[in-house]
């Protein structure tokens, strides 16, 4: 393994008050939560709608391998003061806590400055930065 320069953006989230990193990543179509934490998170108290999906599979950029998708939800995400509802795939094959995809990043008119380390979100015509952090990606 390769220990990489490149920087990875993290926001930092709550869920029903535990604080989560989640990866900002511009190359995946939806936002997606791990299953076991949203487990965890429904038995300390989280509140949220859960419907099945139809026909959605994670696809791998590395192999062909495909994991179906059964489960989805609807969350209220808290980032600093802000709340925002957001729609995310649960999967129990997932290995990172939560990924804020394309989806939230078209949904919340996102600017992401990379030099600034911000990312700047438009909710209810109301305009937000956040500092997001990032961390080396080994490769």
């Amino acid at each position: 393994m390769i220990l990489s320069m490149i920087m990875c953006p993290k926001l930092r989230i709550k869920i029903a008050g535990e604080e989560i990193k989640a990866l900002i990543d511009t190359g995946c179509e939806m936002s997606i939560l791990n299953e076991y934490l949203c487990n965890k998170l429904k038995h300390a108290g989280l509140k949220c709608l859960e419907l099945p999906t139809q026909h959605v599979n994670l696809l791998s950029a590395f192999n062909d391998k495909s994991k179906r998708v059964k489960k989805q939800a609807l969350l209220e995400v808290n980032i600093g003061t802000t709340k925002l509802d957001q729609v995310v795939l649960l999967s129990a094959q997932f290995l990172t806590e939560v990924i804020l995809g394309i989806d939230f990043l078209i949904n919340y008119e996102a600017e992401i400055s990379f030099p600034e380390r911000r990312i700047t979100l438009t909710v209810n015509e109301e305009v937000f930065n956040f500092q997001y952090w990032d961390y080396f990606k080994v490769i």
